[in-house]
């Protein structure tokens, strides 16, 4: 909730857990923003190897402080708030608990916030300004164990609290930079005291990621040899480093890849094959007994893979 830009959403698709991931935000820009970042890349395909379901990304506008019943026939386990309270004015919070905790009703919500009395180490005065001009508070560690625990008992959840950065100092009396609340639903509570207006929801984008088991055998191919292509390269067994260095690689050394195998069956001719249908002459080159390999491409497919790594 208040997914912004979805960069939080792209790191959630590097896990292969997760079957539906869904932003929600108000911001039109942001929400255009969070489509782009949450495109799959070809590590994607990696990720989702043996998922049974495909990976569903979903972003919708929508005002978080009014009814998101829609969420709620979705099914969620868990929701976050990642610094988002801050934004809302406190006369409104009680609109957003009673969407999250009690409409929606996950099982597990986490929330982070600034902790103001972090602030101190920003800008050592008695009173320091906030941290962005949209916040409209900034919780002491106090305040916030108040508020999470109001809420919890309310909506029928129990609270833990963490928290993420510590000064250089490794100083703890002033706790961490931003605080963690840890909400777990408590079996057999339910919510009726429902008082939210009604909304128009506007999808904005659903993006399906690749996924071996529902892709071509042709998809396949050009998914596994990239993969096997740059694994050899990066994690290399020869102890030859010219070998290496040429790029040009042994076919019989990416079938020992396993997924890129199992598609040609173990058979260098077939790898020929399905490599001649599906790659343009300018983007390979093959040694004259077809023996060895070169991928002549940028290096889109490499940075990817290394970045997952």
């Amino acid at each position: 909730m208040g997914c912004n830009d979805g960069k939080f959403i792209r790191r959630l698709t590097r896990d292969e857990r997760y079957d539906l991931i869904t932003g929600v935000d108000i911001d039109p820009q942001a929400l255009s923003n969070a489509e782009r970042n949450a495109l799959p890349e070809g590590y994607h395909s990696v990720i989702n190897s043996e998922k049974e379901n495909p990976l569903k990304v979903l972003l919708y506008q929508a005002d978080i402080l009014k009814d998101c019943f829609f969420l709620a026939q979705l099914g969620f386990e868990a929701i976050t708030l990642i610094e988002v309270i801050e934004h809302i004015e406190m006369r409104d919070l009680g609109f957003l608990e009673e969407n999250i905790f009690g409409v929606i009703s996950p099982k597990v919500v986490i929330v982070t916030t600034p902790n103001y009395e972090f602030n101190r180490f920003f800008d050592d005065v008695e009173n320091p300004p906030f941290r962005h001009d949209d916040h409209k508070f900034e919780m002491t560690r106090e305040e916030f164990m108040n508020w999470a625990n109001t809420t919890a008992n309310r909506y029928g959840y129990s609270v833990s609290f963490d928290g993420v950065g510590l000064p250089k100092t490794n100083d703890e009396s002033r706790g961490f930079c931003s605080q963690f609340g840890i909400f777990e639903k408590r079996e057999n509570f339910i919510f009726k005291d429902f008082s939210l207006q009604p909304q128009q929801v506007k999808n904005i984008a659903e993006i399906i990621y690749p996924s071996r088991k529902i892709r071509t055998v042709d998809e396949k191919f050009c998914t596994e040899f990239n993969y096997a292509y740059y694994f050899l390269l990066t994690y290399p067994e020869n102890d030859d480093e010219s070998y290496y260095e040429s790029s040009f690689l042994k076919i019989n050394d990416l079938l020992k890849i396993k997924g890129l195998n199992e598609v040609v069956k173990g058979c260098p001719e077939r790898f020929l094959e399905l490599l001649k249908k599906n790659m343009k002459i300018d983007e390979y080159e093959l040694s004259h007994d077809e023996k060895r390999i070169k991928i002549i491409q940028d290096t889109t497919e490499q940075d990817s893979f290394e970045n997952f790594e």
